[in-house]
């Protein structure tokens, strides 16, 4: 898994699985794991349902539903994947922020820009201090660039100046200033 071989990866867990009578945590995180990042969101789905309802105190159980709410987005169940995001980021504190940025981009997908922006500025009321929110700022001024609110976007672009830096951010940045110009 490591080392991207997922075909391999899940070749050994179905060996292990043969073996085992009951589920194992970290098989059945990387066997959903493996699936969502060989993008087969139907069988990552269940790996991860299976994750979160045998699993309920496991390390990982957040990452999980994260990389659920994400699988059920990508499986065109917009409704579902939303539903355990929401429940991510009410029950996870720390997951708020990258919770909320998915769900924005999602609707944002979808030409639902105000309830994405909604969404944004939730994430953003404690402030640009970490990636997830660095994140949701930029797609926030890139939605307000897309609405013609070039004011605004201007100002979320400067919160994010000063504390973004390196390579994607400084890229994204770039873009959105680009849009900004034009």
């Amino acid at each position: 898994f490591q080392d991207s071989k997922f075909q391999e990866a899940l070749s050994k867990i179905n060996t292990i699985k043969e073996k085992v009578s009951r589920p194992f945590e970290k098989v059945v995180f990387v066997e959903g794991a493996c699936y969502f990042n060989l993008n087969d969101f139907p069988k990552a789905i269940t790996a991860l349902e299976l994750y979160v309802t045998t699993f309920p105190e496991g390390e990982s159980f957040n990452p999980v539903r994260m990389a659920l709410g994400r699988a059920y987005l990508a499986n065109k169940e917009p409704e579902k994947g939303i539903e355990v995001l929401r429940k991510v980021a009410a029950e996870a504190p720390e997951f708020m922020a990258e919770a909320g940025v998915v769900i924005a981009e999602h609707l944002r997908k979808t030409d639902k820009a105000d309830e994405a922006l909604q969404i944004l500025e939730k994430v953003l009321s404690g402030g640009v201090q970490n990636p997830a929110a660095i994140q949701a700022a930029m797609l926030s001024a890139d939605i307000l660039v897309a609405k013609g609110e070039v004011e605004k976007a201007s100002e979320m672009m400067e919160k994010v100046r000063g504390v973004a830096s390196g390579g994607e951010n400084v890229a994204q940045m770039n873009n959105i200033s680009l849009k900004l110009g034009d």
